[in-house]
């Protein structure tokens, strides 16, 4: 389960921007990659009779501009996934833990696309 609470917390970094800039495909890409992620596992969690419905504590976090940001994301969805490879129990059997894992990369994928750009914007 601390892959759902890491993979919540990542679409929640990527889902953070600004009121004066638009959210690129990219991005929305990453946050459909994990929220498919978060769905497969859940259900797999409730089939097995352990749904938790914890959200991530993101309120005080802040950082200094949209790299950092999406950087954390990153390494959060790279927590999961290895979170997933690691785990051995029942729910991941029929493909689950190929499925998640492959919407875990292609979200990883695409977050670094944006964290890139968002780095030669800054002049990083």
């Amino acid at each position: 389960m601390h892959a759902l609470t890491e993979l919540r917390a990542a679409r929640w970094l990527i889902d953070q921007h600004s009121a004066d800039s638009k959210q690129t495909a990219d991005e929305i890409e990453a946050m459909h990659a994990i929220e498919l992620t978060v769905s497969a596992i859940i259900k797999a969690s409730i089939d097995d009779g352990k749904y938790f419905k914890d959200k991530p504590d993101m309120d005080n976090i802040t950082f200094s501009d949209k790299a950092a940001r999406l950087k954390r994301a990153v390494e959060l969805l790279r927590k999961a996934y290895a979170d997933i490879n690691q785990n051995e129990d029942a729910t991941f059997h029929n493909n689950l833990k190929g499925r998640t894992t492959k919407h875990i990369n292609e979200a990883i994928i695409t977050t670094q696309k944006v964290m890139i750009a968002a780095q030669k914007e800054s002049g990083h």
